[in-house]
């Protein structure tokens, strides 16, 4: 990618965590900027069906009876689904494709050990307290806002 291309010329550490509960590892690492990017969660899971179910069926796989509604996919992928269970408890971590709380899951640690707890108020303490290590926050939905990326452009 760009940034792992850009890190490597300048020398510097490149981390992404894109999918993966974040490694508290990484939450102690001090460089020259930390960037945690969010977006609004219903766009997410609509870009979500649409990028990895969709695309995945009809683009890659060329199988049509293979799709799903989007009710019927959101229903597989809901935390209280067996798919579900059954897939977090094989992929401890593994957050990527995940439709309820994916920001407070990815932030918190959610599911490290594939025991794919529900999310409470732990989580979303350790989520904004990872939050908080952040130098800063970027918000898909307003890239092009003049104000949201003044800071990065210094």
């Amino acid at each position: 990618s760009v940034s792992q291309y850009a890190a490597r010329r300048h020398r510097v550490a490149y981390w992404e965590t894109e999918g993966l509960s974040i490694d508290p590892m990484f939450l102690g690492l001090r460089s020259i900027i930390t960037v945690v990017s969010v977006r609004d969660p219903i766009r997410r899971v609509l870009s979500m069906y649409w990028y990895e179910h969709v695309g995945w069926h009809d683009g890659i796989l060329h199988d049509p009876a293979g799709l799903r509604t989007l009710r019927a996919w959101v229903d597989e992928w809901k935390d209280d689904s067996p798919w579900k269970r059954d897939f977090a408890r094989r992929n401890p971590g593994n957050v990527y494709v995940e439709v309820q709380n994916y920001f407070t899951k990815a932030l918190a640690g959610w599911n490290a050990a594939g025991a794919a707890a529900a999310v409470d108020a732990a989580a979303l303490s350790r989520a904004r307290a990872a939050l908080e290590r952040f130098d800063a926050i970027f918000v898909v939905e307003r890239a092009t806002w003049p104000n949201h990326t003044a800071l990065l452009r210094r």
